[in-house]
């Protein structure tokens, strides 16, 4: 077979696994949601009100109000404690009252302080 030959099975070739590829990624989907995702950074940090004991930060925390903010709380506090060992996966989403879904990605950041 000549070299020419050769590159155009090699190439037919390349295109069909990448179809195939494709056509595999759309079937199962990804954790991510083809819409808008908000990532909602937070970090543990030393208290300075209870003494040795430690809070949780959430940046931008006045974005957040009421059921929306518990669902964070919780969702970061899951995840903190079984982490991706205990199968708990860094995105979440809440239901508005318009019916639609808010997608949120939580992000630890590195505290300021070392203990």
């Amino acid at each position: 077979m000549n070299k020419l030959a050769y590159r155009i099975v090699v190439i037919w070739l390349f295109g069909i696994m990448m179809m195939t590829a494709i056509s595999k990624a759309q079937e199962v989907g990804t954790i991510y949601p083809s819409t808008q995702v908000e990532i909602v950074g937070y970090r543990i940090v030393m208290s300075e009100r209870y003494g040795c004991w430690s809070e949780l930060e959430i940046i931008n925390d006045e974005r957040y109000t009421g059921v929306r903010r518990e669902l964070i709380i919780d969702k970061i506090t899951k995840y903190e404690l079984y982490g991706r060992s205990g199968g708990e996966s860094p995105m979440m989403e809440i239901k508005n009252n318009n019916g639609g879904i808010s997608y949120y990605h939580i992000v630890k950041l590195p505290s300021d302080l070392s203990w």
